[in-house]
């Protein structure tokens, strides 16, 4: 049997946690996420570019400056957008097996959840009983900062309701809070999807 026991994932960026859902889930699974579109798209070109930064090629104690300039001067230079954002949203934009659901508030996310295991029931066969479907919450305690739900009272009441709507679905409840995103939810950013590289927002616009 599937292994249920929710899961919190930490210091997880954004792209790290959208990797981690496709490579796990199994079935019909769901990511929700708290916020916009929009707001999620910026943040991963962001989470991507910076990943990408950040695994690029380092000089060993055997390679001259020369080399690295002669390396650099040789190579294109390196497109996050096209080696890492685009293929990753093409993914999970196309998945059949997974939902992506966009919440900007509290009250659209507290909807969702009290209908969520009616309409994943009707969606799944139960060929996929012992399959590893997912619940997977992303920057719901981003949405009740702003609010006056942002209380012990108010998170439990959510959280209660994801565990619920888990439970009831046979889905493992997986959560994650992404601080480039949650940040970028807090400004309310007003980005457009037409900002975003042709390959990107193409992906994009299957979401």
């Amino acid at each position: 049997m599937a292994d249920q026991t929710p899961l919190v994932l930490e210091d997880l960026s954004l792209t790290d946690f959208v990797r981690y859902i496709l490579e796990h889930h199994e079935g019909s699974s769901t990511l929700v996420v708290g916020g916009t579109k929009e707001d999620f798209l910026a943040a991963f070109r962001d989470s991507a570019e910076r990943q990408a930064r950040s695994d690029g090629p380092q000089a060993t104690c055997r390679e001259s400056p020369r080399a690295l300039h002669d390396h650099f001067a040789t190579q294109p230079p390196a497109l996050p957008q096209d080696a890492w954002t685009a293929p990753t949203l093409r993914m999970l934009a196309t998945s059949r097996t997974i939902n992506v659901v966009f919440c900007p508030d509290i009250t659209h996310l507290r909807a969702y959840l009290a209908t969520h295991a009616v309409q994943l029931h009707g969606n799944h066969h139960s060929t996929e009983a012992e399959s590893k479907r997912i619940l997977a919450f992303l920057n719901i305690v981003a949405i009740h900062q702003p609010t006056s739900a942002f209380s012990a009272q108010g998170l439990n009441r959510t959280f209660s309701g994801a565990v619920e709507a888990a439970y009831a679905s046979g889905s493992r409840l997986v959560i994650a809070e992404c601080d480039n995103f949650a940040s970028r939810h807090r400004r309310n950013l007003d980005t457009s999807v037409e900002t975003l590289d042709p390959e990107v927002r193409d992906a994009a616009q299957q979401l």
